[in-house]
């Protein structure tokens, strides 16, 4: 694949969608940059939603302190969970989102049973700017954790609802989609 011209592949790329253009991005250094260009990413949503110019009021679009790509992810998100408050899983982290916007960090499950560490950083998609969402990293979480910084696998009451709502919620909108794919 390094014989391949860059242009070629970028165009390769352009015709993914966005779950295997995120495993392209694991392959290697050089595609990893290429499936981060804001081009791309602009390219995909134009592509899905249409020209930005007529993007609704409400609807995401890429900003100068936002990226395309997290604007795809929030517009994607928005297209699966709607626009109501509802807790989500991704993965195995649970959130509060709201029209497509993870509005705070709930909590996570390992499923491994190891104890994950607590970091301190903006997840892709976070609402920075939220009042009610804490700090990444601190009180957005819910839970225990250790000093050290451990997240305790010993879950509250909190949790296990939060986990609960959000695999229920998964779990119907999985269903849902499934009912509706085969009633075509």
């Amino acid at each position: 694949m390094d014989s391949l011209p860059i242009e070629i592949v970028y165009s390769i790329f352009s015709l993914l969608e966005y779950r295997p253009l995120a495993s392209a991005a694991k392959v290697c250094r050089t595609w990893r940059h290429l499936t981060d260009s804001a081009e791309l990413w602009k390219t995909l949503y134009e592509r899905r939603w249409g020209p930005t110019k007529e993007a609704t009021a409400d609807c995401t679009i890429a900003s100068a302190s936002q990226s395309w790509k997290a604007a795809y992810e929030i517009h994607d998100r928005w297209d699966r969970i709607g626009e109501d408050m509802t807790i989500i899983r991704e993965g195995d982290d649970y959130f509060l989102a709201q029209k497509g916007r993870l509005l705070r960090f709930l909590g996570s499950c390992n499923r491994r049973g190891t104890n994950k560490k607590v970091e301190d950083q903006q997840l892709p998609g976070m609402v920075a700017d939220n009042p009610h969402a804490g700090s990444p990293g601190t009180t957005a979480r819910a839970g225990s954790f250790s000093p050290a910084g451990t997240r305790s696998f010993n879950p509250g009451l909190l949790d296990k609802m939060i986990r609960f709502v959000g695999d229920l919620d998964h779990e119907q909108r999985r269903l849902s989609k499934r009912a509706h794919v085969t009633s075509i």
